[in-house]
């Protein structure tokens, strides 16, 4: 269990230092948000530009950077289904030109998804 603990902590400050410098625009934009929930790799040791975010222990957004076609350093979001939602926020996923503002979508969609389903969010 210790090293499991070890491995997230890795791949946090992994996550922190991609999300910080994976961006050509963030050092010059400091009115771009700060993630809001735990960032991780989708899968450490394999893609280091896919990651998931966590709100608790509930799975909620996934982004990935694109590097091999015309879209080339653009960053997919997605926000993922989860229990308890009967109306979702659209769009649901996109485009964004920085990690951080792909991040930023996901977990402002969240949050509105989240309000707009308070009654029956377990």
């Amino acid at each position: 269990m210790a090293r499991v603990g070890s491995v997230i902590q890795k791949w946090m400050v992994r996550l922190r230092t991609v999300l910080a410098s994976c961006t050509l625009a963030a050092p010059r934009l400091p009115e771009e948000p700060k993630p809001q929930y735990r960032w991780v790799l989708t899968w450490p040791g394999e893609a280091e530009h896919d990651f998931i975010s966590f709100d608790g222990d509930q799975l909620v957004n996934r982004i990935y950077g694109v590097d091999r076609s015309p879209l080339n350093g653009r960053w997919k979001w997605q926000v993922g289904r989860f229990r308890g939602i009967r109306e979702r926020v659209m769009p649901h996923n996109g485009w964004a030109n920085t990690a951080r503002q792909a991040a930023a979508k996901t977990e402002d969609n969240y949050r509105e998804t989240i309000e707009r389903n308070a009654a029956y969010v377990r």
